[in-house]
């Protein structure tokens, strides 16, 4: 049976409990073919290396903050876009919200 995406079995996170499965999902692309679960294709992503950044920033209150982040992408060059991505549940992300300004820290191979 296949589910369009945004079923209502379809969990609206992919921050899973390792508990939990997408059964249910089956978009009839290519990895449901392969009787793949979403446990086994988040396992296989988290072995893909990625590089790490280091996001820093001022909290309104002046307190300093960070958070170690993998979900980095460069967007455009022209104009220099980045993108990053932080939990709805983090416990810094309202204080990233209202932050002026951010740095992002990329850390070296070495």
């Amino acid at each position: 049976m296949e589910m369009p995406l945004g079923a209502p079995e379809c969990p609206t996170s992919t921050l899973l409990d390792d508990e939990q499965q997408c059964h249910g999902c089956d978009t009839g692309r290519a990895l449901a073919a392969r009787d793949l679960v979403c446990r086994d294709f988040r396992d296989a992503l988290g072995s893909f290396a990625t590089g790490v950044t280091v996001l820093t920033a001022l909290a309104p209150d002046g307190s300093m903050l960070g958070v170690t982040i993998s979900s980095f992408n460069a967007v455009s060059l022209e104009p220099p876009l980045i993108l990053w991505s932080l939990s709805r549940s983090s416990p810094r992300l309202d204080a990233f919200r209202r932050a002026s300004h951010y740095a992002v820290n990329v850390l070296a191979a070495d």
